[in-house]
């Protein structure tokens, strides 16, 4: 199936064993699906661990621990952080990434999600460099939206003035 593999990426495995209590750690296994056979870790019951399957554990550990959104790849020392913790891809992410880049992947096993591994291979390289930059954000992230206070004074502008609009569009018909 196009190169995937059903090894245990490092990534997942450390993912894993360092957010999940040992009870949930038993959720984590492939039910069902391909006539009774199971993968620990495929969540998603294809039969093969792949980046489909770190995407559903990062969502539902964030659920789990509270968040209404996901943990984000490159994001290594907000992992494991409960609601109301603050969450962030920023620049010491990127110091644990760029200190531990390995693109040929000499470290092999080594290669964990706490040195910069976001794809679960067994480098730290470009394509794990590319998740830390899509997801950084200094700011950080939590998953609530909270409204902007600029946001609060365009809608209250609204309705100070619509009635004002209204008024002038019945005048000049005549009402």
């Amino acid at each position: 199936q196009g190169g995937r593999t059903n090894q245990t990426p490092p990534a997942v495995t450390t993912l894993t064993s360092s957010l999940r209590s040992p009870q949930s750690r038993q959720s984590l296994r492939g039910g069902g699906g391909g006539g009774g056979k199971s993968i620990a870790f495929d969540l998603n019951d294809d039969l093969v661990v792949d980046n489909i399957d770190i995407d559903r554990w990062l969502q539902e550990s964030g659920s789990e621990n509270g968040y209404n959104s996901a943990y984000r790849r490159g994001d290594v020392d907000g992992i494991g952080n409960v609601f109301p913790a603050g969450r962030g891809v920023d620049i010491t992410d990127f110091n644990l990434l760029s200190a531990n880049f390995d693109p040929i992947g000499s470290n092999g096993i080594a290669n964990t999600w706490n040195v910069g591994n976001f794809d679960g291979d067994s480098d730290v390289d470009i394509t794990d460099f590319n998740f830390l930059s899509s997801n950084f954000s200094a700011a950080g992230y939590s998953g609530h939206q909270v409204p902007e206070p600029s946001a609060f004074g365009l809608i209250g502008m609204v309705f100070l003035a619509a009635p004002c609009f209204l008024r002038r569009k019945l005048v000049s018909v005549g009402c």
